[in-house]
């Protein structure tokens, strides 16, 4: 009772609007999007995390923030609403702010994170904040069974984040570029994202965005990695694995069969 900010944030999770939220996500990332993987599946996620996570973070902002701030709703909710909104751009939109994001997730839950950077999921921003200011603006009567219910979803969120798919994602398009021994991987619809190998691709870390790189292979234009001055190609299809060929295309075995893997194996 001696917390305005965190009654409310609680509450806010208890709201049905917020309780659908964290349903369709749950049901949309580890069904149908398995079922009917399009543009629309990828992003109704997205406006759905949107709409709670707020409230997450307003909860938790109220729990450390000093006292003087954590009688004012208003405050507390700017701060999280603001917070989540930026964050979310700057992660869709920058590479540096993509990549320190991912590190820092995969500290805190202790297995290698993955997420794909979209500047289309923006637009998640503000139909989700404009969900989430309705809900925190509605009038509550609170009651003991409400703010346990708030932190039963709140549970149920932490799940939500956590717990999703894979899904049978690519990186998009990407391209090979060798010198002396280095391989730079430029990855997404605009190469802008560069990984850099020095041990054959066992190994890479991220390197500064690389503009105007000529591509060795190039995704969108062929579908075979040649060996300079040999007749070795390795070809991919999703789904199926890797074949060699020694003859320069003329006969392929199998290298890696992937078909039998689970999703989430062919993914990793």
């Amino acid at each position: 009772m001696g917390n305005p900010g965190l009654r409310r944030s609680i509450l806010a999770l208890s709201h049905p609007a917020t309780i659908l939220a964290v349903v369709v996500m749950l049901a949309n990332d580890h069904v149908f999007k398995r079922l009917w993987d399009s543009w629309w599946t990828g992003k109704l996620s997205d406006v759905a995390w949107v709409v709670f996570t707020p409230f997450i973070f307003a909860a938790a902002l109220s729990l450390i923030a000093p006292r003087r701030f954590r009688g004012s709703e208003r405050t507390i909710a700017a701060i999280a609403l603001g917070t989540v909104g930026v964050w979310y751009a700057l992660y869709n939109l920058s590479a540096p702010a993509h990549v320190a994001t991912l590190r820092l997730l995969s500290v805190l839950s202790g297995w290698e994170v993955f997420m794909a950077r979209d500047a289309t999921d923006v637009i998640a921003i503000p139909i989700g904040l404009a969900v989430s200011v309705w809900v925190w603006l509605r009038p509550i009567q609170p009651r003991p069974w409400l703010e346990t219910r708030g932190w039963i979803v709140a549970s149920l969120c932490a799940l939500a984040t956590v717990a999703t798919s894979y899904g049978d994602y690519t990186l998009g398009v990407y391209c090979f570029v060798e010198k002396d021994g280095v391989i730079n991987a430029l990855v997404g619809p605009e190469l802008d994202e560069v990984y850099s190998t020095d041990d054959g691709g066992l190994t890479w870390t991220w390197v500064a965005p690389w503009a105007d790189a000529a591509c060795d292979y190039d995704s969108r234009h062929a579908g075979v990695v040649s060996i300079p001055d040999s007749r070795i190609q390795y070809r991919f299809a999703r789904g199926a694995g890797i074949d060699r060929s020694t003859d320069g295309g003329a006969t392929w075995t199998k290298l890696v069969d992937t078909a039998a893997l689970t999703m989430e194996a062919r993914a990793y």
